[in-house]
């Protein structure tokens, strides 16, 4: 008998640690929550409302860190081997890798992005094309994307479509100052024309 009073005990012995520590444990303020996790969209919204250069190259990078993770570990690990070859002019092997990773993960938009550079390189101009197109199905926001879809499209002599996509690449990251600089050269000539 002795035995069964003691378990009820023994089981409430073991509760009034976790209840005195339910009691202590302070409540954040009212008014102070727990801060959530920055999503891409949020930081989307921060980018078209920052105030500086500075600031927006700041939130730039945070959103291409995002951008720069697959889901995949193996298609990271080819990604961080793209950038080494590239950096050393090795476009055929970059090119390969990219190849393998889009395979591995066919709606990582960075992926299209890095190889669309990669052709626009080699003067593969309609493979660039069609890789930018892919990587803004993917992402739309992309604001690397659309500039490079501009100097594609001023490259081949269309200034209507280059002018379009270089302001829309302003309109979600306004502090690209080079981008604003080109749209500014080529505000004169793509005034008064249909866009």
């Amino acid at each position: 008998m002795t035995r069964f009073f003691l378990i009820p005990l023994f089981v409430a012995g073991l509760a009034l640690p976790a209840l005195a520590q339910q009691r202590t444990t302070p409540k954040p303020p009212a008014g102070r929550e727990t801060p959530q996790p920055t999503t891409l969209n949020t930081l989307f919204e921060r980018l078209a409302k920052a105030k500086d250069s500075a600031e927006g190259r700041a939130i730039a990078r945070q959103i291409e860190q995002r951008w720069m993770r697959s889901g995949s570990d193996s298609a990271n690990l080819l990604m961080s081997r793209v950038t080494q070859v590239s950096s050393g002019n090795d476009n055929a092997t970059a090119l390969e890798l990219l190849d393998h990773i889009i395979m591995l993960q066919p709606q990582w938009a960075e992926a299209y992005s890095r190889r669309a550079t990669i052709l626009f390189m080699m003067d593969d101009y309609d493979g660039a094309l069609r890789d930018l197109r892919l990587t803004l199905a993917r992402e739309p926001r992309h604001y690397g994307a659309l500039a490079g879809l501009g100097l594609m499209m001023q490259k081949i002599g269309n200034t209507k479509a280059a002018y379009a996509a270089y302001s829309k690449a302003l309109e979600i990251h306004p502090q690209l100052d080079d981008v604003r600089a080109v749209v500014e050269r080529m505000k004169p000539e793509t005034i008064g024309q249909d866009i």
